[in-house]
């Protein structure tokens, strides 16, 4: 069954109604901006919103698990190229995955993770590197990571050659300077 969809200024004249048909219906209101039709909200009964959020925290946590066993892959087969290339290309793709379901208190490691994992090349892959993946994988099943861990994570990618910063290529840059 299709969600309803409607916007703000209608939800703001039926609100009461909409809560309780979202209850008996059990099937979300999406709630969008009148001007562009873009979602902003979803009204959803608290057991359908918990269903939800289980959801994807188990998603989250298969996905912390998939990268894992692709870094165990690599150092179990270490000399092999072909899985070097795999585990890159599922590193890259999985932490896109990953952003999708990332807990607010872990999206700025995500969020570091994904620039770093840009920089993995199957001919320049150490063990540093691979030791530094698996530290922030680690430290991303920490529902409320500290400052201090957040920064540590940040030195390992750094020095291990995958700092999460973002590249440009040198026509990027030309084109930025032109530009002003």
């Amino acid at each position: 069954m299709p969600p309803y969809i409607l916007t703000l200024r209608e939800a703001e004249k039926q609100l009461y109604e909409l809560v309780k048909q979202a209850q008996s219906t059990h099937r979300p209101i999406i709630l969008t901006a009148e001007e562009t039709a873009e979602p902003v909200a979803v009204v959803m009964e608290i057991n359908t919103f918990e269903l939800w959020q289980r959801h994807r925290q188990q998603l989250y946590h298969l996905q912390l698990k998939h990268l894992a066993q692709w870094l165990d892959e690599v150092e179990q087969q270490w000399n092999n190229p072909i899985i070097r290339q795999e585990c890159i290309a599922a590193w890259q793709s999985g932490i896109k995955s990953l952003w999708n379901v990332c807990p607010d208190a872990n999206r700025e490691l995500c969020a570091a993770l994904a620039l770093s994992v840009q920089r993995l090349a199957p001919e320049r892959l150490t063990r540093e590197q691979i030791a530094a993946l698996r530290h922030c994988l680690e430290l991303l099943r920490d529902p409320a990571p500290s400052k201090t861990a957040l920064e540590e994570a940040h030195r390992r990618l750094t020095e291990s050659g995958l700092p999460p910063t973002m590249a440009f290529d040198n026509k990027t840059v030309q084109l930025y300077v032109d530009e002003l």
